[in-house]
Formats: C-alpha cells, sequence, structure tokens
C-alpha cells in the first residue's frame, strides 16, 4: 500500500522536529518509516495506529542518535575531503597564476591530489556495497577515472619538463578520465533520485542530475574530437569555451547556494582544471607561457628554402595541407579547402623542427618532430609533443601537390 504524499510529507516534517536536519540522512530515515508504515497498513490497521506504531519503533532517542553518529563520522570525514579540493584547487590556480621555477611541480601535486580524492571517494562506494549492488561498479568507474587523471598528467608533466616522447597519450588519458567520472556520476545521481522519496529531495538531485549530463555530454564531444581531430579542429576551440564557462558557472551557483555534495564538487574541479591545461587561455597566464622562439629567416641553400611552398598529405578525413613561409611560419588547411585554420611559428635545428601554434587552434606548448626533406616528400616524426591532435595531423609522409 502506497502511502499519500502528504502523509511522506508529515514524516519529513516530525523527523526534522526531532532534530534530523542533513537532507541525505533525511531521506533515509523517510523511506524506513514509510516502509514500516505501509506493511502494517497492508495487515488492515489504520494509517493513524501505522504512524504510532512505526515511530514507537523507532523512538526519538534512537533517532537523535543516529543524527549525532552521522554527523559525527560522516560530516567530519566529508569536510576534510572538501577541504583537501579546496587546497587542490588552490594549489593549482599557484601553479598557472604565478611564474616560479616549481610551477610545473605545484600543478603536478594538484593533480595527484585530485585523484587521490577520487580514489578515496571510491572506497566509500566499496563499502556501501551491501546497501545498493550498483555501488561496485560506481566505486570501480571511480577509482578508473582517478587513476588515470594521475597518470594522464604525469605524462604531460614529462612530456613539458624531460621532453620525453608519450606519443599524446597524456591528452587521451585525460579526456577517458573526465568521460568515465561523468557518467559514473551521472548514473548515481539518477539512481538517488529515484530512490529518494521526499520531493525536496528529488528537487534537489534533479540539479545535480543536469549538471553531470551537461558535463557527461562536453565529455563526450572531447571524446569523439580523438578520432575526428582533421574535421573537429575547427570548433575544438569553441568546446573548451563552453566547458570553461559552464564550470564558471556552477562555481558561482556552488558558492551562492552552498552546495555541499562532495561528487558535484570533485566532477566540477576535474572537468576544469582538465579542461584548463589545453586551453588557450593556460598560456595567457604567467605561469602558462612558454618561450615564442623567433622566426627561421630563411637562408639560401639552407634546408629551410628547400621546405618553402605547399606540401600535401592524404589521411583518414581527406586531404591536409602545410604551407611554409621564409618568414619562419607554416600554416595548416584541414580539407584544402583554402581556409587556413592553424598557423604555427617553427624553427629548425639540424635534423629537427619545432612548432609554436600563433593562430587558430592553438595546442598548448611545442611540438617537435625529426624532419627528413628529399626533394620528393617531406617525412615528420614525433620527437616530443603533447599535443595529440597536431600529433595525428602533423605526423607522416608530405608530397608536392
Amino acid at each position: 500500500m502506497k502511502l499519500e504524499q502528504s502523509t511522506i510529507a508529515r514524516i519529513t516534517e516530525e523527523l526534522r522536529s526531532r532534530g534530523i536536519r542533513n537532507p541525505f540522512l533525511l531521506g533515509e530515515l523517510c523511506d524506513h518509516i514509510a516502509s514500516d508504515m505501509e506493511q502494517i497498513m497492508e495487515q488492515g490497521i489504520t494509517e493513524k495506529a501505522a504512524w504510532d506504531t512505526a515511530f514507537h519503533r523507532t523512538s526519538r532517542e534512537e533517532i537523535e542518535s543516529t543524527e549525532k553518529s552521522f554527523s559525527g563520522i560522516l560530516n567530519a570525514r566529508y569536510f576534510r575531503i572538501k577541504l583537501f579540493l579546496w587546497i587542490t584547487f588552490a594549489l593549482f590556480a599557484i601553479s598557472w597564476l604565478f611564474s616560479i621555477r616549481t610551477s610545473q611541480v605545484i600543478s603536478l601535486i594538484s593533480f595527484i591530489s585530485l585523484g587521490t580524492t577520487g580514489i578515496l571517494l571510491s572506497t566509500d562506494f566499496f563499502r556501501s556495497r551491501k546497501n545498493h549492488p550498483s555501488n561496485i561498479w560506481f566505486g570501480t568507474g571511480m577509482m578508473l577515472g582517478s587513476v588515470l587523471v594521475i597518470c594522464g598528467f604525469i605524462l604531460f608533466f614529462l612530456v613539458v619538463n624531460f621532453g620525453i616522447n608519450t606519443r599524446g597519450h597524456s591528452v587521451d588519458l585525460m579526456i577517458f578520465s573526465y568521460l568515465i567520472t561523468s557518467l559514473v556520476l551521472f548514473l548515481y545521481f539518477i539512481r538517488q533520485r529515484k530512490l529518494s522519496i521526499p520531493q525536496e529531495g528529488k528537487k534537489g538531485l534533479t540539479w545535480f542530475v543536469l549538471f553531470c549530463g551537461i558535463q557527461l555530454g562536453l565529455s563526450f564531444l572531447s571524446f569523439l574530437s580523438l578520432p575526428f581531430y582533421s574535421w573537429a579542429v575547427n570548433y575544438i576551440w569553441i568546446l573548451i569555451w563552453i566547458i570553461l564557462a559552464v564550470n564558471i558557472v556552477s562555481l558561482i551557483i556552488l558558492l551562492l547556494r552552498r552546495i555541499r555534495n562532495i561528487l558535484f564538487f570533485l566532477l566540477l574541479i576535474l572537468s576544469f582544471m582538465i579542461t584548463f591545461i589545453h586551453s588557450p587561455l593556460r598560456r595567457l597566464l604567467p605561469g602558462g607561457k612558454a618561450p615564442v622562439p623567433v622566426a627561421f629567416a630563411a637562408i639560401p641553400g639552407t634546408k629551410a628554402q628547400q621546405m618553402e611552398g605547399t606540401w600535401l598529405k592524404m589521411g583518414p578525413q581527406g586531404p591536409t595541407s602545410l604551407t611554409f613561409s621564409s618568414d619562419g611560419t607554416v600554416s595548416c588547411d584541414f580539407g584544402m579547402d583554402q581556409s587556413i585554420e592553424i598557423i604555427s611559428a617553427y624553427t629548425l635545428n639540424d635534423s629537427i623542427i619545432s612548432f609554436n601554434d600563433i593562430q587558430g587552434v592553438i595546442c598548448p606548448g611545442i611540438g617537435e618532430y625529426f624532419i627528413k626533406e628529399t626533394g620528393y616528400y617531406l617525412g615528420l616524426d614525433l620527437k616530443n609533443d603533447s599535443c595529440a591532435g597536431r600529433v595525428k595531423a602533423t605526423m607522416g609522409y608530405w608530397v608536392r601537390p
């Protein structure tokens, strides 16, 4: 027998009057009392008698004790985790706002801290697997996403600071982490909304479902940009700014409405940090400015003079052209439609060519490639580049049109 919404509202108010303030505990206890009443009323007992019996089974002292226990353990634990996340975000901001020697190390620590927080939260899912079987899958997804974001930034750190060739996998791992974490939390909040009995609880969780749904959609678009980079390269900057705008608005809402949900906060910071380090905005801050290479002036008889002009490569997404100019810049045209998507400055050093994007879809940092020019073809092989999109667009053999 299902209780009327008015009865459930009365149960909620009664629990509030007995000292239950935490919304999640309130929902759980309301569900418990309502289930007891439904079972009792199925035996032909009136609602008033069922009310008295259900609340007699759960005495006022027991409810107050549960509230104190819940607050003492859970709130203290999650307060520490939230403080940990704020420190993580502060370290990340410092690493880009100030140009200091340890900026990259501080940024690495912030990502390790972020991943560690996700691992701690995943263990909470595993601990509560008896409450709901799906918690095992949520815990596994959270664990995987947390490990991937740590590994992704470690690869990024190795590329930027030690020139180790990772073939652009740092970007792949971080986007996978973003996608997996968004999916896990989207499904989790949907489940929590279905399980929530009070209407007030459903309304509160609807906002979380909406936020995670938007993040899931944006992360899926980011994931699609990996295999379809040549087609999507002209639109990636739009996606980056949309993600950053959504995160900034969400952060303002979090502060104004004093949202206390740790999982919401984790996804918000994860999304912002991953997107920010791959955005042009990073290069505008003191900690993100890389030295701009001096444009190479072509000297008669050098390899640069031989390279001048247009080179063509045919790929799965169609033709792409590179046009090297005597002023030390190279322009890239995806699709050979006379539309220049990227302009980069380049420098030559023996058999190494370095690209630094200066206009269009800008990749962070400098990309280095081994170069071989025979007059018949131009071969570019990866030496050191953290931008997966530039790697896929640049590597290979180029010929004259």
